[in-house]
């Protein structure tokens, strides 16, 4: 396998559409927080590059992206010839099942089976419910807690953290490990974050989200005609612990609540403290 890096032709024509969907916020272009800062440019410079080396390419080109809204801005065009997945890991899993049965299309729907298996809102006997996913997860305390910081920079951390919101679980993807006999071996992501905030050096008060991802490995029945049958949870194990800033536009990501808005002094409490301000005389 080889790569190539691929230049886009930018033309008068190009720029002219980059600035139109500018204007009218197409995505991936979006609002941002201020209203002041232009956001999704440089996602609409790859959201062209993509769209021309699909026109030139014959071949499948797959595209490597976590951005769920430059992800829809490139569904929206409706291209043939391309695969888009979160992660390199994603796209080997896909290759390790090729090697079953080499049929693209049945690959995608073989996940998309997978997955519903391991979730499904109206699938009371999914494995995320019948195992008890969710609880745990909310039973692995030290690894739901802030990672300890590195030893340079630990006078500048917190040395305590305090939390600020509840825990809220996000579902990656699912990949396919291997087959072991007459079971296939699964593996699905799940992210758990929660909003913590702690007094750091010279009392600066430092608020960051902690992103704890866990795998979650189980097997089915090995049905190559597209059906997952007879799921079994194996084991769930920490991969990462990270923390990121807490603004609004992660906690929105992460399905956290919003954070507080400062509450501004009322009036009362303006005209008693201005009482309370001890007089001075013009002299």
């Amino acid at each position: 396998m080889a790569a190539r890096r691929f230049t886009p032709k930018v033309k008068q024509a190009v720029w002219s559409r980059v600035v139109e969907d500018a204007i009218w916020r197409v995505p991936p272009f979006e609002h941002s927080e201020d209203s002041k800062h232009e956001k999704g440019f440089r996602d609409r410079v790859v959201l062209e590059s993509v769209l021309q080396s699909c026109s030139i390419l014959t071949n499948e080109t797959v595209f490597l992206s976590e951005d769920g809204l430059l992800k829809t801005a490139i569904l929206s065009r409706n291209l043939k010839n391309l695969l888009i997945v979160p992660r390199l890991e994603d796209f080997t899993s896909r290759v390790r099942l090729l090697k079953e049965k080499a049929e693209t299309e049945w690959v995608e729907a073989f996940f998309a089976e997978a997955t519903r298996a391991f979730y499904a809102k109206d699938k009371l006997d999914c494995l995320y419910s019948k195992e008890k996913i969710h609880e745990r997860i909310a039973e692995r305390f030290e690894d739901l807690q802030p990672p300890p910081a590195e030893p340079l920079l630990s006078i500048l951390e917190p040395q305590t953290w305090e939390k600020q919101t509840e825990e809220r679980i996000t579902l990656g993807t699912t990949q396919f490990e291997k087959r072991d006999g007459e079971r296939i071996l699964w593996k699905t992501d799940v992210m758990s974050a929660a909003a913590f905030s702690g007094k750091a050096f010279l009392d600066t008060l430092q608020e960051k989200i902690r992103i704890s991802t866990f795998a979650v490995n189980w097997t089915s029945q090995a049905n190559l005609e597209g059906e997952v049958k007879d799921t079994k949870f194996e084991s769930v194990a920490l991969k990462t612990r990270e923390m990121i800033s807490d603004n609004n536009e992660n906690r929105t990501k992460w399905a956290l609540p919003a954070k507080p808005v400062p509450q501004l002094p009322t009036l009362p409490f303006l005209g008693d403290y201005l009482k309370n301000l001890p007089s001075t005389t013009a002299k």
